[in-house]
């Protein structure tokens, strides 16, 4: 009997984060694939974020986040001291902003204002969630793998299947084309060749790509002929460390240059190593040196800013609703063209086997009529209401109205909830949490049917 292996202690999933060096740099994410895989797998980075600064403030964040970092408040009450997504939307949000981050527009300056949904914008909600969404995963699945690493775990579990765990705007094809696959999990072509962002056989498998693995164990692999009963998977870490060592390896001084060009002193490469060097820890700020607080807002600021983010989100959905009234002619137009297409032709022989018969009152010429008004009433029924074809019509509209309807709703939720789903650190350890349940409506609603606590409550209340 095989006994499997106690679970790895997330410090080694941990590790793997801290031990990357905060980088900045003006390169964007086509140029940064261009750094090798050791390179790059060792930095914390963010494209076109030139503060290597900010980039070691949300590595720390993460870092406390991940670690579940307590603090206890004034009533000696324990709290996690890193929220979460919001937070870190909400603070480096705010940082960005002071430091002057954000779209850089073809004349080298900064947009004015912020798309909340423009992944090129550091300001942008969107941008920010997808940072902490990948360095979080990034920790996640590399401690799943060097899990999934023991020999006992890969006799048992040999293989992964590539599928999809959640639906993306833009899915990547080759994802598609490899999507329901089961492949050995020491194939390490393949799954480098799935993950072209970032060139490690673990997920995220590149910026929000919406994919995932699950284990395949030994006789669903079989079953499937993805391995033999005899074959034995081996650990890939070590040929995969090697090949990290190896896209340094030989490297021209050409390379070598627009390296140093890019990064400046943060690398140096000696042989085939590259090296980080790290910084010099920031001093401490001194008591008179730490900024004054932002004033609070005054009621009349507050109610403008809701007005300002009411009128965008009333011209956002106007024009998603405009979008959606476009569906629908464009659907139906559509079917009309289609409808004349396959009837014109039947309506035509119809037509001239009528003439036919009318003038010449043969049993053929009659036999031809009813054959050609039969074709045309069958082709036609699949066209009226009612009908097949107008049937698939009304479904198609309703599916892609479905999907705007949706967008309509995340895009609302992101907008309102870039500060409003922070709880203030005095309030925090005095709120429990409370599980809910969506229904395919977005209702919300307690995941059981109970009578809330009083402390619920008030979190309710506050949120």
């Amino acid at each position: 009997m095989i006994t499997l292996p106690d679970p790895m202690p997330f410090s080694d999933a941990l590790n793997y984060l801290r031990d990357k060096q905060a980088v900045g740099s003006s390169m964007d994410t086509a140029a940064w694939r261009e750094v090798p895989a050791a390179i790059r797998n060792k930095a914390f980075f963010s494209a076109t974020l030139t503060s290597a600064q900010v980039a070691r403030r949300m590595q720390d964040y993460i870092d406390d986040f991940l670690s579940q970092d307590r603090d206890v408040n004034e009533r000696g009450q324990e709290f996690f001291s890193s929220q979460g997504r919001s937070e870190f939307v909400s603070k480096f949000r705010q940082m960005m902003m002071n430091e002057g981050f954000g779209k850089v527009l073809p004349d080298g300056s900064i947009a004015p204002d912020t798309n909340d949904n423009d992944l090129r914008d550091l300001r942008s909600c969107r941008r920010l969630q997808l940072i902490f969404d990948t360095q979080v995963e990034q920790a996640y699945s590399y401690g799943q793998f060097l899990e999934g690493q023991d020999e006992d775990i890969l006799d048992i579990w040999p293989c992964w299947k590539f599928v999809r765990v959640r639906p993306v705007m833009s899915p990547r094809p080759y994802h598609d084309a490899a999507l329901g696959q089961i492949r050995r999990k020491d194939d390490l072509d393949f799954w480098l060749s799935l993950n072209r962002d970032f060139n490690v056989p673990w997920g995220p498998w590149g910026f929000n790509s919406g994919c995932g693995t699950e284990d395949v164990d030994r006789a669903e692999a079989e079953a499937a002929g993805a391995i033999k009963p005899s074959d034995k998977v081996k650990p890939i870490a070590k040929e995969f460390n090697d090949r990290l060592q190896q896209s340094v390896a030989g490297l021209g001084p050409d390379v070598r240059s627009w390296i140093k060009r890019q990064l400046g002193d943060m690398v140096t490469i000696h042989g085939d190593k590259a090296i980080y060097n790290k910084p010099e820890p920031s001093p401490p700020p001194k008591p008179d040196s730490v900024p004054a607080a932002r004033p609070a807002k005054t009621p009349e600021q507050i109610r403008q800013q809701r007005q300002r983010i009411g009128d965008k989100i009333a011209a956002r959905q106007q024009r998603q609703a405009t979008d959606r009234d476009q569906i629908s002619r464009r659907l139906w137009d559509d079917f009309k063209q289609r409808r004349e297409a396959a009837l014109a032709p039947l309506m035509v022989r119809l037509k001239d086997a009528a003439e036919a018969y009318q003038q010449a009152r043969t049993p053929e010429n009659r036999i031809a009529w009813m054959a050609a008004s039969d074709a045309f009433k069958t082709a036609e029924e699949s066209w009226v209401p009612g009908g097949m074809l107008y049937k698939a019509t009304m479904k198609e509209i309703q599916r892609q109205k479905a999907q705007s309807w949706s967008r309509t709703y995340r895009d609302s939720i992101r907008f309102l909830g870039v500060d409003g789903m922070v709880i203030p650190k005095d309030k925090r350890g005095t709120v429990a949490v409370s599980m809910v349940k969506i229904d395919a409506r977005y209702n919300i609603a307690p995941a059981r049917q109970k009578k809330l606590s009083s402390n619920v409550q008030q979190g309710l209340d506050l949120v």
